[in-house]
């Protein structure tokens, strides 16, 4: 018990710092969101390539995850965290030296990467430093950054661009400079932690000595990864909801008569409302997984429908999107983690997962730009969107009922 009592604070200190990593991590990536007409304007180029510009991070978690994975779990969480956040901090950075739209793909690209090296070691982390009633709370605490940093990175953009007056390179800049403290934060205490070794995997987490973990991949994974792929297939269609909201849906407000201001405004309640979705949900969902997240995806699409009939007042349909989105997140992040007799696998698991799930909104955001340029408007695009809510709706069912419950 006594050893267990000087865990609790180096544990929850690191999640607090991991929190603030997400975040500003996310609030770079949703910068470009409001800033995305002028981007297209400046560089001359179609809606199309202006989507894709927006999800190229994506793209990097798509293509490296599983390889940035298999180095977590040989490097270690800690230097993978640490290496992840310092390339993402600097190619973040050097997007305002941009001088044309490849160049701007190119620099994106690669905080993509520095963005996957932290996203896909952090199921490990929970897994090492948490126990496994407590595996979807951590979760959920670190998830929450992801929402939170991307409403105040799509909400004050424009405002700071404003303020003192600077042009989308130097809103890049900025960003990239007031991440750098976080950083600095982090590696001081996974030193310390080093140097001291006060903080030791808890019961029922990953044992540095454990055999399991020298097992190949599939030793953990091979029975189970039908879950794994079918928890994948859940997380393409979330976040193709999700992208699309903070991407789309500030253009398509504005289409119908917002103030671009205010439409930003709109869009950045959908990250923010999921807030507490993704706090509360882990403490209601434990053995009944299937039916919160189905429910998460029926309001998805009711929300979407509602923002499509009645975009003059989308408010409330912003809400509930939030809510609904927020609601599914951390269940899906967090089964990695629950995988029975996992071992330290559970960073190539999460790039399985991670890469499944964002080839949604990498295929999914640039059609959505691209049925604005034939169509002429974003309707037939988020038609599309509602359909495939309720699928998704119907898919969660193929879960197996063991995830949430099981002891790894």
């Amino acid at each position: 018990m006594f050893l267990e009592a000087n865990m609790i604070k180096p544990r929850w200190g690191l999640l607090i710092v991991i929190w603030f990593i997400l975040f500003f991590i996310f609030a770079m990536l949703q910068a470009v969101s409001p800033l995305l007409s002028v981007i297209i304007e400046e560089l001359k180029i179609t809606y199309w390539m202006g989507g894709f510009l927006y999800i190229a991070p994506l793209a990097a978690i798509v293509g490296f995850s599983y390889p940035l994975g298999l180095f977590a779990d040989k490097i270690g969480v800690e230097k993978a965290i640490t290496f992840g956040m310092l390339i993402a901090i600097l190619f973040g950075f050097l997007r305002g030296y941009s001088t044309g739209f490849l160049s701007l793909l190119f620099t994106t690209l690669l905080y993509g990467t520095g963005l996957t090296f932290c996203f896909v070691s952090l199921a490990k982390f929970v897994k090492k430093y948490f126990p496994f009633y407590l595996l979807t709370i951590a979760t959920g605490v670190y998830t929450s950054a992801i929402p939170t940093g991307s409403g105040i990175g799509i909400s004050l953009t424009l405002p700071l661009a404003q303020i003192f007056g600077l042009h989308w390179r130097s809103v890049f800049w900025l960003w990239g400079s007031i991440a750098v403290p976080v950083l600095l934060i982090w590696m001081i205490l996974v030193l310390r932690k080093q140097a001291n070794a006060t903080v030791i995997a808890t019961p029922g987490s990953i044992s540095s000595n454990n055999s399991i973990g020298k097992q190949p991949l599939f030793s953990g994974l091979q029975r189970n990864l039908k879950i794994v792929l079918i928890a994948g297939a859940l997380f393409f269609l979330l976040n193709l909801f999700f992208y699309a909201a903070t991407g789309w849906l500030p253009a398509y407000l504005a289409e119908n008569g917002w103030e671009p201001e205010f439409a930003a405004v709109a869009a950045s309640t959908v990250p923010l409302l999921e807030i507490p979705a993704i706090l509360i949900s882990p403490l209601i969902s434990f053995g009944r997984k299937k039916i919160v997240m189905a429910s998460g995806y029926l309001g998805i699409a009711l929300s979407i429908l509602v923002i499509v009939l009645f975009p003059a007042t989308a408010w409330p349909a912003c809400f509930t999107l939030g809510l609904s989105l927020g609601t599914i997140f951390p269940l899906i992040l967090s089964i990695p983690a629950e995988i029975p007799h996992i071992g330290e696998n559970v960073a190539k698991a999460s790039g399985i997962l991670l890469s499944t799930g964002y080839l949604g909104p990498l295929a999914g955001i640039p059609l959505l730009g691209l049925f604005r340029d034939i169509y002429g408007e974003f309707i037939p695009g988020f038609v599309l969107l509602i359909c495939l809510a309720v699928v998704a709706a119907l898919l969660t069912f193929k879960l197996p009922e063991f995830i949430g419950k099981e002891r790894a």
